[in-house]
């Protein structure tokens, strides 16, 4: 029962941190859209980017610690959902980081 808390926590806990990087990057793909024009716009594309490079930063960070509690669950004997799965999330939302940074560029 222990190990299912542990799985279950380690799997809420990477959500909310996805979500948080989502939020990140929402906030920096709408900021030069809502704030345009005048003579300092180079400041709000800063801002967004250094929004993108946190959201990355975030997802590693909570990639990495995902991937190492999940491989302790498994050594106990665990079962967690596929590997396939968290890598095809994980590739797939580092293809989002690296577009949307292009996008603010």
């Amino acid at each position: 029962l222990m190990w299912r808390r542990t799985l279950m926590a380690n799997e809420r806990t990477y959500s909310a941190w996805v979500r948080t990087v989502l939020s990140l990057m929402a906030v920096a793909l709408a900021l030069p859209k809502l704030i345009t024009g005048g003579t300092q716009a180079w400041i709000v594309r800063v801002i967004a980017i250094v929004f993108i490079l946190v959201a990355g930063s975030l997802f590693i960070f909570a990639s990495l610690t995902f991937s190492e509690t999940d491989k302790r669950l498994r050594r106990e004997g665990l079962i967690t959902a596929p590997r396939w799965f968290f890598w095809a999330l994980t590739l797939s939302l580092l293809l989002c980081i690296a577009l949307s940074l292009l996008l603010v560029l």
